[in-house]
């Protein structure tokens, strides 16, 4: 009776032990099965978000091929833009001022140049040794002083002898300009007198023109220099002076070439003024 209540209870153990084991059992199998099923539901969730970055790829491909013809063309834009109007407008205007000051500094620097190159183009109008003789000097600093009627009240009528032109020529026509012109004219005092104009104005252009010096700042001096100078050779050949090969015309040439140049060296020096007031204003309204 005892080996019943016994084996009875072995087997009510047994049957406790055995459904704890089948719930463990059919929730273990529940829950692999949802895992199996999340697991196919995620994999399809990552296809699909799969799916979504390729198109997202190639939508941004798109737009970088966009962006970057975009780019292409504003860069080409401003190219024009600063070739047509001479500054980038992408730039801060201090460095638009900046850059245009330093590019007309340029382009003056280049003016001055191509003046010397015309200057030294016609050099034969005004060469000669005669321009470094002090007698030269004292001659037009007498003849200036022909403006102040007291100081002329001191001068001789007869201003050849008076200013001692003859011992200047006599001199001068041993070299350069006057010596070619004497060459092809009559010796006298008429023709020496006007020989001895060829080389009132023209001292600074016989530096310039034969490398002694360069050009200063001063333009309108050298422009004054050599428009004195065409309208002397210009005189002699109408008081008959043979001038030979060193026609009027071709100083003609070197007054208008020279203007153009002076001109803009003027213009390109006052925006620069305008401009550096400008950069000023802007540095102390910081």
């Amino acid at each position: 009776m005892l080996d019943m209540k016994k084996q009875s209870k072995i087997l009510y153990a047994f049957t406790i032990l055995s459904i704890i084991l089948l719930i463990i059992i059919s929730c273990f199998c529940g829950y692999s099965y949802l895992n199996v099923k999340n697991i196919h539901k995620i994999e399809e969730e990552n296809t699909s978000l799969n799916n979504k970055l390729v198109e997202l790829l190639k939508v941004e491909e798109q737009l970088k091929t966009e962006s970057n013809s975009e780019n292409l063309n504003l860069e080409k834009l401003s190219l024009d833009f600063s070739s047509k109007y001479g500054y980038d407008y992408t730039q801060k205007e201090e460095n638009i001022i900046k850059l245009e000051i330093e590019n007309l500094k340029a382009a003056n620097v280049l003016i001055k140049k191509q003046l010397k190159d015309e200057i030294k183009k016609y050099s034969k109008y005004y060469s000669g040794d005669y321009y470094k003789n002090e007698s030269l000097d004292a001659i037009i600093s007498k003849l200036v002083n022909l403006n102040n009627m007291n100081g002329a009240e001191y001068l001789n009528t007869n201003l050849y002898t008076e200013l001692k032109i003859s011992n200047f020529i006599r001199n001068a026509k041993l070299s350069g300009t006057i010596k070619y012109l004497s060459s092809i004219n009559n010796d006298n005092s008429e023709i020496n007198l006007l020989l001895f104009t060829t080389a009132l104005y023209s001292k600074d252009l016989n530096e310039i023109g034969n490398d002694l010096s360069d050009i200063d700042e001063n333009l309108n001096k050298i422009y004054a220099q050599i428009i004195s100078t065409e309208e002397i050779f210009s005189n002699l050949e109408k008081y008959g002076v043979n001038t030979g090969n060193l026609s009027s015309k071709n100083l003609s040439l070197l007054k208008n070439n020279c203007g153009d140049l002076i001109r803009q060296y003027y213009e390109n020096k006052g925006v620069i003024e305008i401009l550096t007031n400008i950069g000023d204003k802007n540095e102390k309204s910081k």
